[in-house]
């Protein structure tokens, strides 16, 4: 449909009984025509696929969303070439995605660069993983004060779920700014808020994220991060409330090869893994590292590694870094049990030498 057809689109939705944009911003000034979800430029769209239709391999498409709330359940497939970059910005008087309980509100399909602003999406319900947003292929997804609550998958990723299977590489990461958050996310596999899973390469980087209330049927009650290949990591956020009834209560990782993982910072608590790792399980490594530079992981449990477990393989550091009233015990490292108290606030953890404070 092109902008030019928006009165044909607006009888119809008038005809199914579906909701339109706001019509006044807060200040009382006229910003959309209703029924206008989306602007490009000049041209007026009554419909996301439309305004989406037009992002290419070669330029950057601008989309500007209408304030208000819209029932969203949106799919773009662009194989091959993909897209350069799309970016998807909320109005400043508040804009909702809704997915109504019936579908992926975003549902993306190509490799390309996808940036989201100033948006909540919600009620999204994915069969195949990531009831808010389902990323398949080489995708990189940038988040920008961005609030995901209330998605639900079967699979995995309750909220996002990155995955690529053709050798490419899935990437979450903070526009900048921090402030992105998930609330009450659930997914039936791993991953209760995010899942990100490759064949190759996979990257994690929040900035100032907020985790609350997610649960996973699996692993990672709030993030799962698997790849065949290796996993990056560098950031910081805080998580509460979460359930795994598999490993890592807040985080899961899963890979080969993993090297200079960084936690700048970690505040986790009441945090429950049916598995190892309360709040974070390091897995599947032959050779990898994880920095945690500052962490509060307070009153979390798990069958081993109230707070953190880490397989064979993995290498720790830790500063200033407070574990206390973890359940069955603090640290569980290769089949050897440690409490906070014991290793202080600056330890490290080696395959040689095991874990012990901080030379």
């Amino acid at each position: 449909m092109g902008p030019r057809a928006v009165h044909r689109a607006l009888w119809a939705a008038a005809a199914l009984g579906l909701t339109g944009c706001e019509s006044k911003s807060s200040s009382g000034e006229s910003v959309c025509p209703e029924g206008v979800i989306a602007k490009v430029g000049e041209a007026e769209w009554s419909s996301l696929e439309g305004a989406l239709g037009g992002a290419t391999g070669s330029s950057t498409t601008e989309i500007n969303l209408c304030p208000g709330t819209f029932e969203v359940r949106t799919r773009l497939v662009k194989p091959g070439a993909g897209w350069d970059r799309i970016v998807l910005r909320g109005h400043a008087d508040g804009t909702v995605l809704d997915g109504g309980g019936l579908g992926t509100v975003l549902d993306m399909e190509g490799n390309g660069i996808v940036e989201l602003r100033d948006l909540t999406i919600q009620n999204g319900r994915a069969d195949s993983g990531g009831g808010g947003y389902r990323g398949r292929g080489s995708q990189l997804l940038i988040l920008g004060q961005v609030v995901f609550q209330h998605n639900e998958a079967p699979g995995a990723g309750g909220a996002v779920r990155l995955f690529d299977d053709e050798g490419g590489a899935v990437t979450l990461e903070d526009a900048g700014e921090g402030g992105s958050s998930f609330v009450d996310n659930h997914a039936g596999g791993s991953g209760g808020a995010v899942s990100l899973e490759s064949s190759e390469w996979a990257s994690f980087s929040p900035g100032g994220w907020t985790f609350s209330g997610n649960s996973a049927g699996a692993n990672g009650g709030a993030v799962s991060v698997e790849a065949a290949g290796s996993v990056g990591m560098f950031g910081d956020f805080s998580a509460e409330g979460h359930q795994a009834s598999g490993a890592g209560g807040v985080l899961y990782i899963d890979t080969p090869s993993a090297s200079g993982l960084i936690l700048g910072g970690l505040v986790a608590s009441s945090n429950r893994a049916g598995g190892a790792g309360g709040v974070v399980r390091l897995d599947g490594t032959t050779s990898g590292d994880l920095s945690i530079q500052s962490a509060s992981l307070v009153g979390n449990d798990a069958e081993d590694g109230g707070a953190l477990s880490l397989g064979p393989g993995w290498t720790l550091q830790a500063a200033s870094t407070e574990m206390s009233d973890n359940s069955p015990n603090d640290l569980a490292y290769n089949g050897s049990s440690h409490s906070g108290p014991e290793l202080g606030d600056n330890f490290e953890c080696s395959p040689d030498e095991g874990c012990q404070p901080a030379r």
